[in-house]
């Protein structure tokens, strides 16, 4: 089994801190959530968040898909 390298390791819990945290900050705040907030309540900086997503937006897209019903194609 390949142990992934420090840094690597830091940023995907990072990212999922932030999508956790994304999550929670948009059912009570919206569509007006702050970066800034998700950031914080993630417990990074914001740096952090705007290296993984380049925008709210792209944050926000990358959690509806990954909460996305499958189609199962029936």
């Amino acid at each position: 089994m390949a142990r992934r390298a420090p840094r690597h390791a830091e940023a995907e819990r990072n990212d999922q801190a932030l999508l956790e945290a994304a999550k929670k900050v948009l059912a009570v705040d919206g569509a007006h959530a702050s970066v800034a907030t998700i950031a914080a309540r993630a417990g990074v900086g914001i740096a952090s968040l705007y290296r993984r997503y380049r925008s709210k937006d792209e944050l926000f897209q990358h959690l509806c898909a990954l909460t996305r019903p499958v189609d199962s194609g029936r």
